[in-house]
C-alpha cells in the first residue's frame, strides 16, 4: 500500500501487488488531506463467508489529543470509507510525535508501540478493526523485565506470532557487544509474554563501531533489529552501522551480510539511518493477490 500527496495536500491511496504488477486506487478518504501525526495500517484476511476469497482493510489513524483517535476505515467488502472515534483508557504520548510509527499486522489486528519517553517504550496498542468500536482498542503491557529500561526496541511478526525485541548495552562492559532479549506474545487477552531469547551477541559482525559511546540510556546506537524473518524463528535481520546482517540467533552465525548502496547514497549520520530504517523496514512475503482487479500498468 502507498499514498501520494498532491500539492493541494490531498491524500490518494493505492494498493499495489509488486509480484503481479497489479494495483487499484481507493476512493478519496473522508477528511481528504493529510494530517500531522497520521499513521496508516493495512490488513488482508480471508472472507468469513468464503475462505477462497480475501478482503482487505485500510485504516487511517488521526490523533485527536493524548487519548482519542479519529479512525477512517476502508473495507474492500463495502467499497467505501467509514469513520469512528476511539478513546484510549490510558494517556498516550506517541501519537503527538513527529516520528512515523510502524503498525504491525498480526492475528487480524494492528499493533504498535507507545513511548513513555523518547527512549522508553511504555506499552503496546492493539487495534481490532473486525470488532465493534467498544473493544476496538486494547492496551498490552510489556514483559515485566522490559519495562522502564529503554534501549532499542522493535515490534514484529515471526511465524504468525507477535514478537518484541529490546537491545541494551551493558555499561560495565567495554566489549561493545549488545545484549538482546526477544519475547513472543502468548495470550492476547491476558497479555502474557514468553521469553524466547536472551543473550549477548558476541559475533564480531554485530560489534558496534567505535565512533560513539554506548550505554543503556543511548537513544540511537548504531545497531537495531530491522525485522524478524517471517518463516525462520531463529533468523533476525540487524542494521549495524551501514550493513544489513542476517543473523541466526540460535547458532550464533551470520547467514548473510551486505552493504546496501542505498544507505551510502543517503545523507545523514549513521544514527539517523538506524533510527529511520529501524522503524520503517518490514519483511516482504509473497502472497496471492487478495481480490480480482483489472491489470493496470505501474
Amino acid at each position: 500500500m502507498n499514498n501520494y500527496m498532491k500539492s493541494s495536500s490531498t491524500m490518494n491511496y493505492y494498493i499495489c501487488n509488486i509480484v503481479t504488477r497489479q494495483w487499484i486506487a481507493l476512493p478519496p478518504a473522508p477528511s481528504g488531506r493529510g494530517h500531522f501525526g497520521e499513521n496508516v495500517g493495512f490488513l488482508i484476511e480471508p472472507n468469513s463467508k468464503d475462505n477462497h476469497q480475501y478482503m482487505y482493510l485500510v485504516l487511517r489513524f488521526i490523533p485527536c489529543g493524548y487519548s482519542e483517535f479519529l479512525i477512517e476505515k476502508f473495507s474492500s467488502e463495502q467499497g467505501k470509507w467509514t469513520k469512528l472515534v476511539v478513546t484510549s483508557p490510558r494517556i498516550l504520548n506517541c501519537w503527538c510525535s513527529t516520528h512515523k510509527i510502524s503498525l504491525i499486522a498480526c492475528e487480524k489486528m494492528l499493533f504498535t508501540t507507545v513511548h513513555e519517553t523518547s527512549i522508553i517504550v511504555d506499552c503496546i496498542l492493539a487495534f481490532d478493526p473486525f470488532n465493534d468500536p467498544a473493544p476496538f482498542l486494547r492496551i498490552i503491557d510489556l514483559p515485566l523485565e522490559a519495562r522502564h529500561i529503554g534501549g532499542v526496541c522493535k515490534l514484529g511478526v515471526c511465524q504468525g506470532r507477535l514478537r518484541f525485541s529490546q537491545i541494551v548495552f551493558l555499561q560495565a562492559s567495554p566489549s561493545r557487544y549488545p545484549s538482546i532479549s526477544i519475547w513472543e506474545l502468548e495470550d492476547y487477552r491476558t497479555g502474557k509474554w514468553c521469553l524466547v531469547y536472551k543473550k549477548i551477541l558476541t559475533n564480531p559482525a554485530l560489534r558496534c563501531p567505535l565512533t560513539l559511546r554506548y550505554d543503556s540510556t543511548d537513544m540511537n546506537p548504531e545497531i537495531c533489529v530491522l525485522a524478524f524473518d517471517p518463516y525462520n524463528e531463529n533468523l533476525v535481520y540487524f542494521l549495524v552501522g551501514y550493513s544489513v546482517v542476517a543473523y541466526n540467533i540460535q547458532t550464533e552465525k551470520v547467514e548473510n551480510s551486505s552493504w546496501p548502496s542505498l544507505l551510502i547514497k543517503l545523507q545523514g549520520s549513521t544514527r539517523e539511518l538506524t533510527t529511520y530504517y529501524g522503524s520503517n523496514v518490514l519483511p516482504l512475503t509473497q502472497n496471492w493477490w487478495p481480490t480480482p482487479v483489472l491489470r493496470q500498468p505501474l
